[in-house]
C-alpha cells in the first residue's frame, strides 16, 4: 500500500484498524478531518442496485470531507 500511496503523489496516512465497531463509526471518526477520502465503488450489472448503493453511500458520507468515488475493472496499473 505504501508503494501506491507514493506513486500517486498524494500525501496520504495509512492506518490499518483491527475494532469491532461499525465501520461507519470508524469512518467518521478517523477520516472527519480528511481533505478528501478515496472510497471504492463496485459497479453492478443491475442499474437499479448501482443506484441503491450510490444513494446508500452518499447519505453515508453527508457531513464528511469531499469524496472522490472509485469503480474500477481491476486491471488499471495504479503505479503506472
Amino acid at each position: 500500500m505504501q508503494d501506491l500511496v507514493e506513486s500517486s503523489r498524494i500525501e496520504a496516512c495509512i492506518e490499518i484498524i483491527r475494532t469491532d465497531d461499525p465501520f461507519k463509526s470508524v469512518m467518521r471518526e478517523k477520516s472527519a478531518s480528511a481533505a478528501a477520502l478515496f472510497l471504492g465503488f463496485l459497479l453492478r450489472e443491475d442499474d437499479a442496485e448501482n443506484r441503491r448503493s450510490f444513494e446508500r453511500l452518499s447519505e453515508f458520507l453527508a457531513g464528511m470531507p469531499p469524496a472522490f468515488i472509485v469503480c474500477g475493472t481491476g486491471g488499471a496499473d495504479f503505479r503506472a
